[in-house]
């Protein structure tokens, strides 16, 4: 058996994306913003349903019915509005384009079946997509196999396979969330790292070229800032300054094979730029809005442990990609390329101004990990040199089991893995059920998990006597109802105790019709401490985190008080929620 243990290891992962993706969470069975075609996913697909369905690339007035009747987006963010008042799609087509043979295919069964409308957002299409998107990660990982067997060993090799697919986001972003561009792009990627050593090792055949150039092209028309592909074939002999000026010479000697390469990738941008022309009236344009660069300050600290999303700290085996890195430069034949590339795709990536990228963890890394992986070979073919095999062994169990368990969480779980606080974090990484009292600490930083001994009521507040304009009577009882048009509260002030708190538990009933799901909208319980009436502290928790439709729920916030204040209030905020919330009988307690 020819490379039996990278090929164990190749069907090992298979097994566990087919898992993931047809029994865990297959999204094609989702509805809503989990659905396959959610989020991201519907404004790359949008081109397809617009130009082949609809015919209408120019108004989307298809668009609106369909948020409506499949919810894959809350509003037509798939859209940007130029300053003229003309509408073309946020996204370039080149995912499209990946996914047309798929829509095709879907599109012919729900016409013919009759089963389901062909609208293009129906389950045949959801299906056809995600199973789409998902063959094209098993290509990937298949050719990146055979792509680390031509410089290192079948060990090693198997070894890599295992890490990325059980200790990475990969799992996630090649079996659920395939569907996004970053899988794609690994593929893709993987094709110009097989290509390029084709072309520069065995045999220097123009049509090697062109296919270089296609995928190039195609990653770029996915994503514009893959244009950093080209340094892969381009620089592929550089080693050193002696080499670079060697390579540049050549390909200046031989224009017509820098035509051959650049010729596709200019016809895709040509033809983003054509679609724009139309539909917009410029040649080029920008349309992410507000949302750009940093380029003189790349988020790095936060892209890599902030606990909102931190790729290390939700995939902590890429830490060991840092070390490997350096290892790969001196130890690899084509290191210095592969180092750059990594550098360049690691500073674009942090340099973006949304460096959280929804909360994926790290996710605008994955479609790199083809060259991520020459250098975590590079590192364990160090590590089994040095005999230092253990020592490995226990670095990647505990981040194998992390990985799994964000996957889990991620999609099926009750612990929140993105948008965290450190404090919800440390109390909740790699568990697998917590107290819900925990999600406190998603919005304030401390929760008494101590015994209580001594509960002092210094304040308590029927809202019999208040006059405000938010309040109501429900069966002849007064209390707080915020809605959209009665957003906020008054401060209801406490400044009477007889021996200065350490801490303090506020609280107050809540009740409702309906529950608010949109986190930026949820209404907020506010406590704030105030020293000569000025505020000198804050905590703030959002109700609708433990507030059910139908609910009538008691719910409290505690707070450690400041070394130094004279008054506490209490105020609530309905963060604009058309959704009515119902609030009565605040209080405030001390506790020991």
């Amino acid at each position: 058996m020819i490379n039996p243990y990278s090929k164990i290891s190749l069907w090992f992962c298979f097994v566990l994306m087919i898992w993931t993706g047809f029994f865990f969470y297959p999204r094609w069975n989702q509805s809503k913003t989990e659905s396959t075609i959610s989020w991201d996913v519907s404004g790359y697909y949008m081109y397809l349903p617009a130009i082949f369905i609809y015919h209408d690339l120019k108004e989307f007035g298809f668009l609106d019915s369909m948020i409506q009747k499949y919810g894959p987006t809350p509003d037509p963010q798939q859209i940007h509005v130029t300053q003229e008042g003309k509408k073309v799609l946020k996204y370039s087509g080149g995912q499209a384009l990946m996914m047309a043979p798929f829509f095709f295919i879907a599109h012919g069964y729900a016409l013919l079946s009759g089963q389901y409308p062909a609208d293009g957002f129906s389950f045949p299409y959801q299906l056809g997509i995600g199973l789409g998107m998902w063959i094209y990660a098993f290509i990937g990982l298949w050719l990146l196999r055979r792509f680390l067997l031509y410089t290192f060993s079948d060990l090693v090799t198997g070894v890599v396979l295992l890490l990325l697919v059980f200790g990475s986001n990969f799992l996630n972003y090649s079996s659920i969330d395939q569907a996004m561009t970053h899988q794609v792009l690994f593929t893709i990627y993987v094709g110009i790292l097989l290509l390029s050593r084709k072309y520069h090792e065995e045999s220097p055949n123009s049509k090697y070229l062109g296919w270089i150039g296609i995928l190039c092209g195609i990653a770029m028309w996915i994503r514009p800032t893959e244009i950093i592909a080209l340094l892969i074939p381009l620089a592929w002999h550089i080693r050193n300054i002696s080499t670079c000026r060697q390579q540049m010479q050549a390909w200046l000697k031989s224009p017509q094979k820098l035509l051959i390469l650049f010729l596709p990738v200019c016809l895709f941008f040509f033809i983003q730029m054509l679609y724009w022309k139309i539909y917009s009236g410029h040649w080029l344009m920008y349309s992410y809005g507000n949302q750009g660069f940093s380029w003189l300050s790349p988020h790095i600290r936060d892209f890599l442990i902030n606990f909102r999303s931190g790729w290390l700290l939700y995939c902590p085996l890429m830490i060991l990609a840092f070390p490997a890195v350096f290892i790969m430069l001196f130890r690899t034949k084509n290191g210095l390329v592969f180092f750059i590339f990594i550098a360049l795709a690691f500073y674009i990536t942090t340099a973006w101004d949304v460096w959280d990228y929804g909360g994926g963890s790290g996710r605008a890394m994955v479609q790199y990990y083809p060259a991520i992986s020459i250098a975590l070979a590079s590192l364990i073919q160090f590590v089994l040199r040095k005999k230092l095999a253990l020592l490995l062994i226990l670095f990647c169990v505990p981040t194998v089991y992390i990985n799994l368990w964000w996957t889990y969480q991620a999609h099926a779980g009750t612990i929140q893995v993105s948008q965290a606080s450190k404090q919800y974090y440390l109390k909740t990484i790699g568990r697998w059920s917590i107290d819900p009292e925990y999600n406190k600490l998603l919005d304030n930083n401390y929760i008494h998990e101590k015994p209580i001994t001594v509960e002092s009521l210094i304040y308590i507040n029927t809202l019999d006597s208040d006059t405000a304009n938010y309040i109501v009577q429900e069966a002849s009882n007064p209390c707080i109802r915020l809605d959209a048009y009665h957003d906020k509260t008054k401060e209801y002030p406490c400044s009477t105790w007889t021996n200065r708190p350490r801490i303090i538990r506020a609280s107050a009933l809540f009740w409702c019709q309906e529950k608010e799901w949109d986190l930026s909208k949820q209404t907020h319980f506010i406590v704030r401490f105030f020293r000569k009436n000025i505020e000198i502290q804050s905590h703030m928790i959002r109700i609708f985190r433990f507030l059910n439709a139908g609910e009538k729920k008691r719910i409290w916030l505690d707070a450690q008080c400041p070394e130094a204040f004279d008054a506490i209030s209490i105020s609530f905020w309905n963060a604009n929620s058309p959704n009515q919330i119902w609030i009565d009988d605040l209080s405030i307690s001390t506790l020991e």
